[in-house]
């Protein structure tokens, strides 16, 4: 290691280079971690290892391995946040090809190997993109934001690509039992090992089974949040047309205020009387009545004059309201909440 260069080694007639040269040991004892002699070079032992993007971990646990990834990835999160803060009036499409073209492609890179349902840490770091792209709070709800993008889970993103991964693979190789892939994964299923438990249920399962849960878990909780976003915002938990790009698209700072809005990220006392527990009937504006999302499009006399100025828009009633020319409505939703939050 003293020496980067690569060198010829006599013992194995080949080229070996010192520098990016390390060995694990799994399942063995620590002696057996000790410096191997080659020629007049040391190859030493490592903890972990990235080969060809994908790191692997002398544990041999995979868990570890997802820890050194996301520890390694990251920084990408940091550079996408930067990117969002300087283009922040960039429309809500260029900046979601940059996260799916970017972010998603770099941090997801290798997640084929990842045979395990528990992605606690990449799905961390998944919601908190998605969160930077809408422009809503850190403490939004992860499956409403998903719902509200059409962004799958972190689960179902990496299932996705493995299933396709290990189909192509099998296809492919199935006719050549010699093959090693084959040879290791017949072992692996008759040893019943969690990896080939993984892989035959990612084959066996409906495609479309991780988001068919995300959409039960939205439709059947109690939380208030969820229960006033299935009601009276988005009933049919589709992605609206807002984040679609057209010739009438509504600019990026109308359109995050509209998104705010709709996930609850907004600063009317229906959401800030949840923060210190506050009865819903005594969470008021200033007019007496409750400040909830209808009350402050429909019916607040304080944004009676946006009413005034927007009659198309009229009957302000949710969810009909968002069947509006996105133009329109965003711009509508930003002057309300900017003339309750003065």
């Amino acid at each position: 290691l003293d020496h980067p260069a690569p060198y010829f080694c006599r013992d194995s007639g080949m080229i070996l280079n010192a520098a990016k040269t390390q060995f694990m040991v799994i399942n063995g004892q620590p002696e057996d971690t000790s410096a191997l002699p080659i020629d007049d070079r040391w190859v030493m032992n490592t903890q972990s290892y990235c080969y060809l993007g994908s790191i692997f971990c002398q544990d041999g646990k995979m868990s570890s391995a997802l820890d050194a990834h996301c520890s390694e990835k990251s920084r990408h999160i940091l550079k996408f946040k930067s990117y969002l803060a300087k283009n922040a009036d960039a429309p809500f499409w260029v900046k979601k090809k940059v996260l799916d073209a970017a972010l998603l492609s770099a941090n997801f890179y290798g997640c084929e190997s990842w045979l395990t349902v528990c992605l606690d840490r990449p799905s961390k770091w998944y919601h908190t993109a998605i969160k930077a792209l809408l422009g809503v709070r850190s403490t939004a709800a992860n499956d409403l934001c998903l719902i509200e993008t059409g962004y799958p889970t972190a689960l179902g993103f990496v299932k996705k690509q493995q299933r396709r991964f290990f189909e192509r693979l099998i296809a492919e190789r199935a006719d050549t039992p010699e093959d090693p892939f084959v040879q290791v994964l017949a072992l692996a299923r008759d040893a019943r090992t969690p990896g080939a438990k993984h892989i035959d249920r990612l084959l066996n399962e409906h495609p479309d089974f991780e988001q068919t849960r995300l959409t039960s878990r939205v439709m059947n909780s109690a939380r208030s949040k969820f229960v006033s976003y299935r009601s009276i915002i988005n009933p049919r938990l589709v992605v609206h047309p807002m984040y679609v790009f057209t010739r009438s698209s509504a600019p990026e700072h109308s359109r995050i205020a509209c998104s705010r809005f709709r996930l609850s990220s907004h600063s009317l006392k229906i959401e800030t009387g949840r923060w210190t527990r506050t009865p819903r009937d005594l969470r008021l504006c200033s007019c007496g009545a409750v400040q909830d999302e209808l009350h402050a499009l429909a019916s607040c006399p304080r944004t009676q004059r946006q009413r005034d100025s927007a009659p198309s828009l009229a009957p302000f009633t949710l969810p009909d309201f968002f069947d509006n020319d996105s133009y329109r409505m965003c711009a509508f939703v930003e002057k309300c909440l900017s003339t309750l939050d003065a």
